[in-house]
C-alpha cells in the first residue's frame, strides 16, 4: 500500500507525493514543484534538532534513499531555481512586475504566529511568565538577568506551553543544565522530548525581517512586534563585568516579553522581548533594549526628538553551541555506564576432535 511523502520547499508550499517505497526519484520532485529540467535540488530533513540529507544515487536516474520511518517526517526541498508557476489568463492581460532583487533574494516577511507557537513555552517566576524558547525536542533557552539571577545548575522548574493556560495543562518538568552568564541566557533541559522536532536555527542577516513574540502586557497572554534586524556586528555592554556579544533589532518590545522579566540600566527597567523569529527560522531571544544616554534638562529634550532605541538580542547560534556541548556530554556518559561488549564467540570444527569454541583476543 503507498505511503505519502511530505515535501516543503520556501517554507509555504508543500507538496505531497504517493510512494510505494522509500526511494524518490528527482523527476517526482521537479514535477511537483514546477521546477525546470536544469534545475539542482538537495532533500534534508531533521532527526534529533540535526539537519540531514538524503543520499542519491544517478543511476539509471537520479533519486533520493529516504529514512526508514519517512512517512512521518516533513522533508526540505532545495533548489538553485524557484518554481514557476502554471499559467493563467492574467498572463494574457498584463505583465507582472518583478523586483529587481528577484530571484536572487526571494521575497521574505516576518512569520505569522502559527509557524512558530509550538515551540513558545514559559515558566513561572517571582514577576509571572517568563518566556522560553525551544531549540531541541529536550532543550530549551531562557533569560538570565532579574529573576533568574538565583537559579542554579540542578535547580528544576515545571515549564508550560505558551498559547495555552496554565490550568488546562500540567506542565514539565526541567533542569537547569547550563548558565551563560555573559550572553545572559539559561538552558533548561527535559528527561523525555516535548516537541516531536526543534525549530530551524539560523544565523540573523542585516535587514532580515522578524517577529518578536513574549508576554508584554497585563492580562498574561502573548504579544506579537515586528521589526527587522538592524545589525549583526558584535553588541557589548561594558560595566562591572562585560556581557555579549549581541545583535541588534528595530522592533519594539515591552516590559514582561519574557515573562515580567528585565534588568536595569541607569536605574530603571528597560523593556525586553522572548523569541525573535525570522522567516527562515530562529534568530535568537531578547536581551533587552537600549535606552536614550543620560543627558541635562536642555538637551534631553532634542535628544529623545532624534532618539531610536534598539532590540538587544542574543543569537540563536550561541543557544545552539550550547546544546551542541550538553548533547555531547550526554552521549560520552552513556557510553561511559553501557557495559563492555563480549567478544564474539568462534566455533571450530577439528576433523577428529570434535567442535571447539572460543573468542577473539
Amino acid at each position: 500500500m503507498a505511503q505519502v511523502l511530505h515535501l516543503v520547499m520556501l517554507r509555504d508550499e508543500v507538496k505531497q507525493i504517493p510512494l510505494a517505497t522509500n526511494i524518490v526519484t528527482n523527476s517526482s520532485i521537479k514535477s511537483a514543484f514546477l521546477l525546470q529540467d536544469d534545475a539542482l535540488i538537495s532533500l534534508s530533513y531533521e532527526e534529533g534538532g540535526i539537519r540531514k540529507w538524503c543520499t542519491s544515487t544517478d543511476h539509471p536516474e537520479k533519486k533520493f534513499l529516504l529514512p526508514n520511518n519517512w512517512e512521518s517526517i516533513p522533508f526540505v526541498v532545495e533548489s538553485n531555481k524557484l518554481p514557476t508557476r502554471p499559467a493563467s489568463m492574467m498572463d494574457m492581460i498584463t505583465e507582472r512586475p518583478i523586483s529587481p532583487y528577484f530571484p536572487e533574494i526571494p521575497p521574505s516577511s516576518s512569520p505569522k504566529g502559527k509557524a512558530f507557537i509550538q515551540w513558545m513555552f514559559y515558566v513561572q517566576d517571582d514577576l509571572g511568565k517568563a518566556s522560553t524558547v525551544c531549540l531541541h525536542p529536550r532543550f530549551f533557552a531562557t533569560f538570565r538577568h532579574g529573576s533568574h539571577l538565583s537559579l542554579k545548575l540542578g535547580d528544576k522548574l515545571t515549564m508550560y506551553n505558551a498559547d495555552t493556560d496554565i490550568d488546562q495543562q500540567t506542565g514539565t518538568i526541567v533542569t537547569v543544565a547550563k548558565i551563560d552568564e555573559s550572553l545572559d541566557f539559561v538552558i533548561l533541559q527535559s528527561n523525555e522530548d516535548v516537541v516531536s522536532r526543534g525549530p530551524t536555527v539560523v544565523h540573523p542577516e542585516d535587514g532580515e525581517p522578524y517577529t518578536s513574540v513574549g508576554f508584554g502586557n497585563d492580562n498574561g497572554h502573548l504579544s506579537y512586534t515586528t521589526g527587522i534586524v538592524n545589525s549583526t556586528k558584535d553588541y557589548y555592554f561594558t560595566g562591572a563585568t562585560q556581557l555579549g556579544p549581541f545583535m541588534l533589532g528595530t522592533s519594539l518590545s515591552s516590559r514582561g516579553d519574557s515573562g515580567k522579566d528585565f534588568f536595569l540600566i541607569n536605574q530603571k527597567p528597560t523593556f525586553l522581548g522572548g523569541g525573535i523569529w525570522g522567516p527562515r527560522g530562529l534568530l535568537g531571544i531578547i536581551h533587552g533594549c537600549t535606552t536614550m544616554p543620560p543627558q541635562n534638562h536642555f538637551d534631553a529634550i532634542s535628544e529623545a526628538a532624534t532618539f531610536s532605541k534598539k532590540c538587544i538580542f542574543c543569537p540563536a547560534f550561541w543557544l545552539k553551541k550550547a546544546v551542541m556541548e550538553l548533547l555531547e556530554t550526554d552521549q560520552k556518559k552513556e557510553k561511559s555506564i553501557s557495559p563492555p561488549q563480549k567478544k564474539p564467540c568462534i566455533m571450530t570444527d577439528v576433523e577428529g576432535l570434535g567442535i571447539f569454541y572460543g573468542s577473539s583476543s
